[in-house]
């Protein structure tokens, strides 16, 4: 639907470096067109945009809800966005026009490790509270964290896991930090690389020399966050009311 990310993450973030940071948008009429195309020939019903932040315009986001509807498609669809452009009642009319799935960036809960990765995030309580009333609208949402950032330790890494156990969301990912080739933040990071193999970028390697983090650290840290998001009365709760 959109192309482009105006935010400051843009520092470490792959988005903006592939499709720069003015966000350009096509048009709900040729959106709706290609989806109808989809729908009527292949009877694919359930479709996944992957801008960036799918939301950033609610009054344009409002429009493509109006034109699906008029549509009378019957689709369900999934969007990533930034928690900062999204409501309640946004969210309740992406639901009525097919809307089930949301992945939101959160990175991390320590302040200052967000602020020295130029990371724009909203007040911690609201994040809370916002997921949880998307959710309870039948909107399943994806929490994403990073570990390994620049002013990350493990007592930052942990404290993003309590936070991500206190959100319970329907799903959360854990990656690894990768400062990508061709991200302003890769400077400071070149002569601390440690692999020269493009593969290893993946988010799942530690790929530099971390200050205060080794690799073991952070693979360890991954597995420990899977387990125990995962593997908990609550969650097992969630799912099974679900």
């Amino acid at each position: 639907y959109s192309r482009g990310c105006p935010y400051s993450c843009f520092n470490y973030c792959t988005y903006p470096t592939q499709q720069g940071r003015v966000v350009r948008r096509r048009s709900a009429e040729n959106l709706i067109g290609e989806i109808n195309h989809w729908y009527k020939n292949y009877n694919i019903k359930n479709f996944l945009f992957r801008d960036p932040v799918f939301s950033i315009n609610n009054k344009t986001t409002l429009e493509l809800c109006n034109k699906i509807k008029e549509s009378g498609l019957k689709i369900n669809f999934g969007i990533e966005t930034h928690l900062n452009n999204l409501t309640v009642d946004l969210a309740q009319e992406l639901y009525n026009c097919g809307l089930r799935y949301i992945e939101v960036g959160i990175e991390s809960v320590t302040e200052e490790v967000i602020t020295a990765s130029k990371r724009f995030s909203i007040e911690k309580k609201k994040q809370i509270d916002l997921i949880k009333a998307i959710e309870k609208i039948g909107i399943k949402i994806k929490t994403m964290f990073i570990y390994g950032l620049p002013l990350d330790d493990l007592k930052t890494c942990e404290a993003s896991l309590k936070f991500a156990i206190e959100i319970n969301s329907s799903y959360s990912q854990y990656n690894i930090f990768t400062p990508y080739p061709g991200t302003p933040i890769y400077k400071e990071y070149e002569t601390k690389i440690t692999s020269d193999k493009y593969e290893d970028f993946s988010q799942s390697n530690l790929v530099f020399t971390h200050e205060k983090l080794t690799r073991d650290d952070l693979s360890k840290m991954i597995s420990k966050s899977y387990a125990d998001y995962y593997v908990r009365k609550k969650f097992f709760f969630k799912i099974f009311k679900n």
